[in-house]
C-alpha cells in the first residue's frame, strides 16, 4: 500500500519511537492521532516489533471478547 501513496505511520520505527519513547505518548494517544487511523492493539505490536517495549511481539493480541471478560450471556 505503501507504494501507492498510503501512508500507514504505525509501521516507520522512527515517528513510534519520537512519539512513545521521546514525548511519552500512550499507544492509546498514539492510534488516536489524526494521521494513524489504526487501534492502539495495532501500535503496541509495532512497537513491541521495533523492540520499544518489552513486550514480544507475538503476544500482542487483539483479543476475543470472551477471552476478554464479555462473556456474559442475556438471560431470556
Amino acid at each position: 500500500m505503501e507504494r501507492l501513496g498510503v501512508l500507514r505511520p504505525w509501521r516507520h520505527e522512527d515517528t513510534l519511537r519520537r512519539l512513545y519513547v521521546e514525548q511519552g505518548l500512550s499507544t492509546n494517544e498514539i492510534a488516536a492521532r489524526n494521521d494513524f487511523d489504526c487501534s492502539a492493539t495495532t501500535v503496541r505490536k509495532h512497537l513491541a516489533r521495533y523492540g520499544l517495549t518489552d513486550e514480544e511481539p507475538d503476544d500482542v493480541t487483539y483479543g476475543r471478547l470472551d477471552e476478554l471478560g464479555e462473556t456474559e450471556q442475556v438471560k431470556a
